[in-house]
């Protein structure tokens, strides 16, 4: 028998390696190209970005807080410093205007009109005009223009401190293109002006003891759904905190994963758009087993009509690596070529959530949003730009109209061209706006009563699905 001789064997075992190499470089080129194709607003106070982990910076909107002889008022509820209610006295006074509500209607109006009324799928009747005037997911240029005009008054340096998991960091994001941006990052919790604590970071595991300074701000933050349980009701949390940051509009600054804006109709040959796809539904999904049981729901649908399921719950893959990353790149495009429906399912069904999953449609991906979820859909987005499950008895009933929808090619182009009325905008960033409200109202101090009722509700803010 003839063996290798020493010097080939390891020949072969430095080609091996270098191969292995090569690969790994490659794989660390295309995640960095890919990061920067989709990220290079990244550090922008109005950058817009998804990911399937939104952290501190990414897809947030913290709307406006309203203040009044030495009251707060936060998303219509009104508390007095340093006072602690009851769960009853803490309920929203139906009196006090929501922060979104407190404009010109009849500005915010001007806009949609800006945008251009009559044609094909783009006038808006009285009613929708009415309804989207004060919702908090249309983008209020006026509102906007405002803001940037008002006067920017900072006094010293603000210090934000983050009390967040293992692997978050804040130091990663910049004030510099914050339009209050007199603040830093600081990892000593006694010398900050206030604490970002995020939810996960707290659910098991006690606050560090340390002397917390007069005044110090207190700020829960969390972008999971609320059906998420997180033990708000320990002493060391449950009556402590002074603000918080949630997708709740109720919450003391509302987190929005988007806004849509009004726009005049786009020019496309809608004919040839509708012609070149070749496939009904897309679902992209990597959490198999949900509170919405969406994966139920889709199994059913998927006896009457094609669903192509695409990351780690399915079969088909966008690209070599199938995560947010590819987004802008390969899978919304492709959405756009090959498909007419994406299903923009949440995984849990709670009041006001409606995640990333929807408002990444409106970047020009010409596909029509299928939703499923606790967000009220028709109370606060345009008519007609999406088809709702809830409008259905079941997931059969579902299928069979979307079979139906995308055969009807007239049907299916105008729903298509009034979707096309409305694009995504930029949200502002959470460092930003927590400076700012620092700088505006740093002598204005309020406590929530019961953090536990507040997020998690009583009764639950979420419920199990009803049409299963």
């Amino acid at each position: 028998m003839v063996y290798p001789s020493t010097k080939l064997i390891k020949s072969i075992m430095r080609l091996g390696k270098r191969i292995v190499t090569f690969i790994g470089l490659s794989l660390v080129l295309m995640i960095v190209i890919n990061f920067l194709a989709t990220d290079k607003t990244r550090y922008a106070s109005r950058a817009y970005v998804y990911r399937s982990h939104v952290n501190p910076g990414e897809i947030i909107h913290l709307a406006a807080p309203l203040f009044h002889d030495g009251v707060i008022r936060y998303g219509g509820l009104e508390l007095q410093a340093p006072h602690r209610t009851t769960f009853e006295e803490y309920k929203p006074r139906q009196d006090v205007p929501l922060p979104f509500q407190a404009r010109d209607a009849e500005e915010k109006e001007l806009n949609f009109k800006e945008g251009g009324e009559g044609g094909e799928g783009g006038e808006l009747t009285s009613v929708e005009r009415e309804k989207l005037n004060v919702s908090p997911f249309i983008f209020d240029e006026v509102a906007e223009e405002e803001s940037l005009r008002g006067e920017v008054a900072q006094q010293g340096v603000k210090l934000i401190s983050g009390y967040l998991p293992f692997e978050q960091s804040f130091n990663k994001y910049s004030f510099k293109l914050c339009r209050y941006n007199s603040c830093r990052f600081v990892n000593n919790l006694t010398k900050a002006d206030a604490i970002v604590f995020a939810a996960r970071a707290i659910r098991d595991h006690p606050i560090l003891d340390y002397v917390r300074p007069e005044g110090q701000r207190w700020i829960f933050y969390t972008y999971d759904p609320s059906i998420v349980y997180y033990k708000l009701h320990r002493p060391d949390i449950v009556s402590e905190f002074n603000w918080s940051i949630t997708y709740q509009l109720h919450s003391s600054f509302p987190l929005l994963f988007g806004q849509l804006r009004r726009r005049s109709p786009p020019v496309k040959d809608y004919e040839s758009i509708y012609s070149g796809k070749s496939n009904a539904t897309a679902w992209f999904v990597s959490h198999c087993s949900t509170w919405s049981k969406r994966e139920l729901y889709v199994d059913r649908m998927r006896k009457l009509m094609d669903v192509h399921i695409f990351g780690l719950c399915g079969d088909r893959k966008c690209g070599l690596i199938h995560y947010r990353l590819n987004d802008s790149t390969l899978c919304l495009p492709m959405l756009s070529q090959q498909y007419k429906f994406y299903l923009a399912f949440e995984n849990a069904f709670c009041q006001d959530y409606v995640s990333e999953k929807f408002f990444k449609l409106f970047e020009d991906v010409d596909v029509i949003p299928v939703v499923r979820g606790g967000f009220d859909y028709k109370k606060y987005l345009p008519d007609g730009i999406y088809v709702d499950a809830s409008d259905f008895k079941n997931p059969e009933d579902l299928a069979s109209y979307l079979v139906k929808l995308g055969d009807n090619k007239e049907e299916y182009i105008n729903m298509l061209k009034r979707k096309d009325r409305w694009v995504a905008v930029a949200t502002q960033s959470i460092h930003c706006q927590v400076c700012e409200v620092l700088h505006k109202y740093s002598n204005t101090t309020t406590f929530i009563p019961n953090l536990n009722y507040h997020y998690h509700g009583e009764p639950s803010y979420c419920h199990e699905p009803a049409d299963l």
